[in-house]
């Protein structure tokens, strides 16, 4: 939710606000802050699976969300979408770990 009001202050950071670059910056940033809603429960699930000594499933949620899901959407979206699909990939990885990080969850809480 912060992403999304003060992406002005933290883009004005780094270039001038009558520059081209300003709005893509924020409106990718807003995008790209969408991911922030679904990361944290796949990140909690993927330090408990370490915890328990479940290593293998940690490491397919960090896969998944880092890796694998990331390259594919970034490969994909910007097909379909262009610049704000490069913006959409990461939030769509994290949503798409979100299933496998509460699938692992599940039988831990048993």
């Amino acid at each position: 939710m912060l992403t999304y009001f003060l992406a002005p202050v933290g883009v004005s950071c780094f270039t001038e606000q009558d520059s081209p670059v300003f709005s893509i910056a924020i409106s990718g940033m807003r995008i790209y802050g969408l991911g922030f809603l679904f990361s944290g429960i796949s990140i909690f699930a993927a330090v408990r699976m370490m915890a328990y000594g479940k290593g293998y499933c940690s490491g397919l949620i960090t896969f998944l969300r880092s890796f694998a899901l990331l390259l594919l959407f970034l490969a994909l979206l910007p097909m379909k979408f262009g610049l704000t699909g490069v913006w959409l990939a990461v939030p769509a990885a994290e949503l798409l770990t979100l299933p496998a990080a509460v699938c692992f969850l599940r039988p831990v809480r048993k």
